[in-house]
């Protein structure tokens, strides 16, 4: 699910890699489309609005450490791709879905509720 790619040669890698076999720099790693995906579908999964990392790494049969460098990532993107909420699940863990889909699937009158306190619930 991730991928490595050398900014001073060029030289691009299908799986992670600390540094470049063709001129030995560090290699930048980052999730591979597949990756961002899958993460990504099962953010926008219609059964739930929230999503764990523990959640999504069960769905997809990966490791955490993953899903969750996959949500740094999507959260670093522009335009904006990921939102956290100011909530924790029941065990305490993050809640994480997309914009689109808090779009399509959190009543308007909650996310007006959301903007005025100034958190996304």
């Amino acid at each position: 699910m991730l991928c490595s790619y050398c900014r001073h040669c060029g030289t691009y890698c299908e799986e992670a890699k600390p540094t470049c076999p063709n001129c030995g720099y560090k290699m930048a790693c980052h999730p591979t489309s597949a990756a961002l995906e899958a993460v990504t579908a099962a953010l926008e999964h219609p059964q739930f609005i929230w999503r764990t990392i523990q959640s999504i790494a069960d769905e997809l049969g990966t490791d955490i450490q993953t899903v969750r460098f996959v949500l740094a990532w999507l959260g670093r993107s522009r335009p904006r791709v990921l939102v956290r909420s100011s909530r924790t699940s029941a065990a305490g863990d993050t809640l994480y879905t997309t914009v689109k889909h808090y779009k399509e699937r959190v009543p308007v009158s909650q996310r007006i509720a959301a903007g005025i306190h100034n958190r996304i619930v």
